[in-house]
């Protein structure tokens, strides 16, 4: 464990955690908000690619100085999900001639896009959204 790393840790919990030197004696223990607002600091503060270790650095002094609550699940994992590349049938390959000619037509439109209306505009910012997977669940 690096020091640096151990004192950002440290800074970070007694910046949202102002009481945690005092948790002998008042024997609180951390909540679920305030741990995520400690790991979104850290996030905030650089440490993104170091945040495995980070957390694992945070659980490991909040369990040394007692005020990690082991009956709650306080401490969350973040994981980045992959999606998966979509399938293409035989069935689906005359459709890409259509989606060929709207994007086509998305790009004219997105050239002249300062003559466009404001209906049309909504069109094309929604056609770019669906195009591009920002609409997806």
């Amino acid at each position: 464990m690096s020091d640096v790393n151990k004192m950002a840790v440290v800074n970070a919990i007694r910046k949202i955690c102002p009481w945690i030197d005092n948790t002998p004696e008042s024997g609180r223990k951390l909540t679920k908000e305030e741990y995520e607002r400690v790991h979104y600091l850290l996030i905030s503060k650089g440490f993104s690619k170091k945040i495995k270790k980070l957390n694992q650095i945070l659980f490991d002094y909040l369990s040394e100085i007692g005020c990690l609550d082991s009956t709650s699940n306080v401490v969350s994992t973040v994981s980045k999900l992959k999606r998966p590349p979509a399938r293409i049938l035989e069935g689906d390959i005359p459709r890409f001639h259509s989606i060929d000619s709207l994007d086509m037509v998305f790009n004219k439109k997105l050239e002249s896009c300062r003559r466009v209306g404001s209906v049309e505009l909504c069109g094309l910012i929604l056609y770019s959204a669906i195009r591009n997977g920002a609409l997806c669940s």
